[in-house]
């Protein structure tokens, strides 16, 4: 095993990317972090521009967040299923799906639903893609709906809910209550689907409570996964137009990083996996000008986990190791190293290694070092100081 390494280089392995040139202008549509688990399962997205909505939702508008053009089905699918797979390969433990995002699938006519279907299951056809996943209104489903999405080879649907409080629906001008989103995430269940749960934080009305209520009702609920979104201010939305009133106020970009980790912990340990936590930085969304306020950061997922990581270094040292100093000749130091998963190397860094002057600062007194530990899982680590090992498995999720 490395001996260990005082502060050492910030890099795990960087995450391979699909090659930039060759995708053209679908190389944003195609780097949706989290979307490739594992490297077993590989997502093509295909922006539909909030087609199929029958609302206006308080904060929407899918044309910056997507930065993606209207564009035939046929045609355009097609050329960005090729720009994908031409980049990506082909692997025979790999499992490809194209994802209908950005509107509200099962809200569009029947003849566009069935276009779009039909096209994906020509790929499916070819044996290029093994079956097809969308996003949707929790209030645009039923049982025969379901019956037709499978039988087109829709394994995954996604479902809108962000928020499980009717108060904050009514806010965002969501058009369902709770009960109808709930009854959604049963349905698509019952029926066979992978079901995963979309959820925003920071939304006007919302508060932590009632953020932590709608989490603790999806984990009831027990979708297969779920996404978590702080929602931010767009120009051209409603949500712009009542940002001076007090309800209507986005989360700093330090509270929506604290929700999030605390949602992140209740999540793992009921087994409910979170994909993704964040806006994926399109060409619209990162125009100057378009964010009016909120909580965005292109690595916001990277921040959440840095952030788990340096309060639960810092609550195990402070407790361990203080209390050990108190006993020992006044003014000495004592040296510690972390022992991590090689994948967590950056997250205790910190982002732009931001967490170490934190160490540094909130634990005067400790000589903080790390080194790579073989033993450790993803989300854990170990502590051993000059005085002897202080902790064998600590995880960040508990």
């Amino acid at each position: 095993m490395p001996g260990p390494r005082s502060w050492g280089p910030a890099g795990d392995p960087v995450k391979r990317r699909p090659n930039s040139r060759r995708l053209g202008r679908h190389w944003l549509f195609c780097v949706l972090a989290g979307e490739i688990v594992a490297g077993k399962r590989l997502i093509i997205p295909f922006f539909l521009n909030q087609e199929g909505c029958v609302r206006r939702c308080i904060f929407c508008n899918q044309h910056i967040i997507s930065g993606a053009k209207k564009t035939d089905a046929r045609s355009g699918l097609a050329e960005t299923v090729a720009a994908y797979l031409a980049t990506a390969g082909s692997r025979p433990d790999r499992t490809v799906q194209i994802a209908f995002y950005g509107g509200s699938f099962t809200s569009l006519e029947l003849s566009k639903q069935n276009e779009y279907l039909r096209c994906g299951q020509q790929f499916i056809a070819q044996g290029v893609v093994h079956s097809l996943r969308l996003s949707t209104r929790p209030d645009s489903l039923d049982q025969d709906g379901c019956r037709r999405l499978q039988a087109f080879g829709v394994r995954t649907v996604e479902l809108g809910v962000q928020s499980l409080n009717d108060r904050v629906l009514a806010v965002c001008n969501r058009g369902h209550d709770a009960a109808v989103a709930l009854a959604a995430v049963k349905l698509v269940k019952d029926q066979g689907f992978e079901t995963g749960v979309q959820l925003m934080l920071g939304l006007p009305g919302q508060s932590r409570e009632s953020f932590q209520e709608t989490v603790e009702k999806t984990i009831a609920a027990g979708p297969d996964f779920v996404r978590l979104y702080p929602a931010v201010v767009l120009r051209h939305t409603p949500w712009e137009l009542r940002l001076g009133d007090a309800d209507y106020q986005p989360l700093s970009l330090a509270a929506a990083v604290e929700w999030c980790g605390w949602a992140l912990k209740v999540f793992k340990p009921a087994g409910i996996p979170v994909v993704r936590m964040g806006l994926h930085p399109s060409d619209g969304l990162i125009a100057p000008g378009n964010i009016v306020a909120g909580p965005y950061h292109p690595a916001f997922g990277e921040l959440v986990k840095s952030y788990l990581f340096r309060e639960k270094v810092i609550d195990i040292l402070g407790k361990l190791v203080l209390d050990r100093q108190s006993r020992l000749e006044k003014g000495r130091r004592i040296s510690v190293s972390v022992g991590l998963h090689r994948a967590d190397v950056s997250a205790f860094v910190g982002h732009q290694r931001a967490n170490l002057p934190e160490y540094c600062r909130r634990l005067e007194g400790i000589d903080i070092g790390w080194h790579v530990d073989r033993r450790q899982h993803r989300g854990e680590f170990a502590c051993v100081a000059n005085e002897g090992r202080l902790v064998d498995h600590c995880s960040v999720f508990s």
